[in-house]
């Protein structure tokens, strides 16, 4: 054989050896998705912060050709490691007012690659892959327990050397226009600090933060002295107070420094102008006389708190009790709230499970009539098969039958037969069924009129491969509902072990690809394997009127009376009714359980006589007390015993009632579980804030539950949990009296 150089071929000259070789590369380098000088990744969420299964914007500097560019994809993991490439429209109209470019995704798992292109029409002009930890470094996510606090405008005490203690990161802009005009970009911030100037917002920003508390989030404004510019700041057009236009002075500030928990005084020599805020709900944290200081209100489901200080002008900036007080704002609780005490529940193995939304997941993927093998039965299986293909066919063929040579026939057909019958019972005990589940959350606000719909779904099918994956849902009722959000997407656990989205990077095959179209609801192609399940998450918000009437109010001492009619196209059972620390109920046992089905249309009279009341955290807890004799001791001691919560427990109506009151059970200290995917359903913070939660299971009068399209075929869920939050406003007659009234004069 010659060698290679020898060969005809390839005797070239030094130079068309050169030319050849640059050629080759040329045409791989045109093909290769390569980052090219002129193009520049600006920022990905928050100045590179960001959280796994959140939405995200991209903030993309323009090239030569962006101009042509009409969409830009986005290829990145779902919870299962598929890529999902997320398309974000440049036309103008959609796009922010800036020299950069604007994409969206929602991340699932720890990237290893990012694809980014850029399309004009259905022609590629542009694409770049980036890794992380390579040249063109792609930001790692935020860890699950960090939360994200972003500050605009520069105010004092909310810095990150404030808040080095705790599981917070800050993020500062300059600017009210860093704001991203879109309501998704802030779904990873948990509050969001503004203290600048007004004439900078823009509508679609004012639009979006609303849309963005109404639905959930948490905001801090600090107002400026002046109560003629206040008159005309936009945030004030949508938010649950006024400002009176002639300011008052701070006789007393001293409630605002009791509140910061710091012995020192605001440094002033005079008293200051502030702006006389009337607020329309909510609680007064510090005031001076009748003059609110700092105020926590609600708003739909989220809250606001208003400060009548401006955090970049002297005197708050000079105090040193400042970092405290942004420190207490941000943890915000209610007067009087007790803290819990750590829960006594000790786990010697891990559960796997440390988030409600794992919780969660686990229910709605659980197939009762699909058998899963535990590993036990598996390995008794292969032992069985070990002893037949080993020793027992050996004595059969060599002691008994003396024909050894028989096992070229008895080998194949035990492993044959065996593989036969091991196919026919994987069949049998997981099905060859498409299946589904569903868990869906009803939410309604009665102050703001806003109905809030989230339903998670998990689809399980019999075989591999792609499938068009579509949400059938009914049109918001009434009719008349106008549509403010909607969305169809995955849902993954944030878990760091076997899957999920935390775990690490691996190498992983047979992972497809599809893509989440930015306008419609479906998810076409989607890659799911045999029998495995999928879960995905659909929300929808709307403004809906006149489905619940509840004229509720609240004496000196805390008494809520009024009555509630609802009329919901079904009946609520298993309800309680939350306010404060208590709960109000009918009958039932001792925890407050087995109330009658409230049926559509009754009045439900909170002042009559089968009304009783419980303790809201002793029903969460399920703590009963006994009476019990010590040894040698005559009187009788009170004993609590409180039930541990069962992370592993697939109960869907306890489940939705710790999501519901997860912070009012006492968190992560008794369940032993974070709620951080799912803190926004957490409506513990509404009964701090004054207002009634109502929660039950909900059976519909006429079912018609929405159904999940697989390939254009409707698949009826096999389980479907329904459950109604009510939050209802109160109105209080007088304020809570300092001290007690004499039993006897």
């Amino acid at each position: 054989m010659k060698p290679l150089l020898h060969l005809p071929i390839l005797r070239l000259t030094p130079s068309l050896t050169s030319s050849f070789v640059l050629g080759l590369l040329t045409l791989l380098i045109a093909d290769c998705p390569l980052l090219a000088d002129d193009w520049q990744l600006e920022h990905v969420g928050w100045q590179g912060h960001y959280h796994l299964g959140q939405w995200t914007a991209v903030q993309l500097r323009a090239f030569p050709e962006a101009e042509r560019a009409t969409e830009v994809r986005i290829g990145v993991p779902d919870a299962e490691g598929h890529t999902v490439v997320y398309s974000t429209s440049l036309a103008p109209n959609s796009q922010p007012a800036t020299s950069q470019k604007q994409g969206w995704f929602r991340c699932g798992r720890l990237p290893g690659t990012v694809n980014i292109e850029f399309y004009d029409g259905e022609k590629r002009l542009r694409a770049v892959s980036l890794r992380a930890g390579g040249e063109f470094d792609w930001p790692a996510p935020l860890p699950v327990q960090q939360q994200l606090i972003v500050t605009v405008g520069q105010p004092a005490g909310f810095n990150a050397e404030v808040f080095t203690e705790g599981d917070y990161e800050v993020v500062t802009t300059t600017s009210v226009a860093d704001l991203v005009p879109d309501a998704r970009a802030y779904e990873s911030v948990a509050w969001l600090v503004i203290n600048g100037p007004y004439e900078e917002f823009s509508p679609e920003t004012v639009t979006a933060l609303e849309t963005w508390v109404r639905l959930g989030g948490r905001m801090i404004l600090a107002l400026d002295s002046q109560p003629a510019q206040l008159s005309d700041h936009p945030l004030l057009k949508w938010m649950p107070f006024t400002v009176n236009p002639t300011p008052v002075e701070a006789v007393e500030v001293g409630s605002l420094e009791y509140f910061a928990g710091r012995n020192t005084r605001i440094p002033t020599q005079r008293r200051m102008t502030i702006p006389k805020i009337i607020p329309q709900a909510g609680l007064t944290l510090a005031k001076s006389l009748d003059d609110p200081l700092l105020v926590r209100l609600p708003y739909g489901f989220g809250e606001v708190q208003v400060l009548a200080f401006d955090l970049t002008q002297s005197p708050l900036t000079r105090w040193v009790g400042l970092p405290d007080l942004a420190r207490k704002m941000v943890l915000a609780k209610s007067p009087g709230t007790v803290e819990p005490t750590r829960s006594t529940n000790s786990q010697i193995a891990t559960t796997g499970v440390s988030d409600i939304a794992t919780q969660l997941n686990a229910t709605v993927s659980h197939f009762p009539k699909v058998y899963r093998v535990t590993p036990w039965p598996v390995l008794g299986i292969l032992l069985v098969y070990l002893l037949v293909i080993g020793p027992l066919d050996f004595f059969v063929l060599q002691r008994w039958w003396k024909r050894p040579l028989w096992a070229w026939v008895s080998l194949p057909l035990i492993v044959i037969g065996s593989s036969t019958l091991l196919v026919w019972g994987a069949v049998q005990s997981n099905g060859s069924d498409f299946r589904a589940n569903s868990f869906r959350l009803i939410d309604y606000d009665v102050a703001t009129n806003t109905q809030r719909v989230n339903q998670w779904w998990s689809v399980y099918v019999p075989r591999t491969g792609q499938y068009d994956l579509k949400l059938a849902a009914r049109e918001p009722a009434p009719a008349s509902a106008k549509l403010v959000s909607s969305a169809w997407d995955w849902f993954g656990v944030p878990e760091s072990g076997f899957g999920g989205m935390y775990q690490p990077v691996g190498v992983e095959l047979g992972l497809g690809t599809y893509q989440h179209p930015e306008k419609t609801g479906d998810l076409p192609n989607v890659p799911l394997l045999q029998w495995s399940a999928k879960t995905l998450r659909g929300s929808q918000s709307s403004l809906v009127a006149d489905q619940i009437e509840a004229p509720l109010t609240s004496n000196s001492l805390g008494r809520l009376s009024g009555t509630i009619t609802h009329h919901l196209n079904g009946t609520l059972e298993d309800w309680v009714l939350a306010y404060a620390n208590r709960v109000y109920a009918i009958g039932g046992d001792e925890l407050g359980a087995a109330t009658p089905p409230w049926k559509p249309g009754e009045p439900l009279n909170l002042d009559g006589p089968n009304i009783i009341q419980r303790e809201l955290r002793a029903l969460l807890t399920r703590t009963v007390s006994s009476q019990a004799r010590r040894a040698g001791q005559a009187q009788l001691d009170v004993v609590f015993n409180r039930e541990d919560y069962a992370p592993l427990s697939r109960d869907p109506l306890s489940i939705a009632r710790m999501a519901t009151f997860h912070e009012e059970a006492g968190g992560q200290s008794y369940t032993s579980l974070t709620n951080r995917l799912l803190d926004a359903d957490d409506l513990s913070r509404q009964l701090q804030l004054g207002r009634v939660v109502l929660f039950g299971r909900f059976v519909e009068d006429s079912p018609a539950p929405d159904t999940l399209e697989v390939d254009g075929v409707p698949l009826s869920p096999d389980r479907a949990d329904v459950f109604v939050r009510l939050v209802l406003p109160v109105k209080k007659t007088a304020e809570i009296p300092r001290f007690l009234p004499k039993l006897i004069e």
